[in-house]
């Protein structure tokens, strides 16, 4: 079952399309309950989706981080 991602502060459709074609569902759209992961600019970085993320329980991944460990955010 496919990761449901979210970005804020950043914005990168090539990363977008390949997480998509992985069956995930990622844009930079609204975060939701369901939200798996939000990714960041970088770490301490902070926004409205930030705070909800921590509400949430969502994992928020720094860019750099999320794409240097791709495979093992997405487990």
């Amino acid at each position: 079952e496919g990761k449901e991602i979210r970005f804020s502060g950043i914005r990168d459709q090539q990363l977008c399309d390949m997480l998509n074609s992985l069956g995930h569902n990622a844009t930079d759209g609204a975060l939701t309950k369901k939200t798996n992961i939000l990714i960041v600019p970088t770490d301490g970085y902070t926004s409205k989706k930030t705070e909800t993320a921590t509400k949430n329980g969502t994992v928020i991944y720094s860019y750099d981080y999320f794409k240097a460990n791709l495979a093992q955010c997405l487990k």
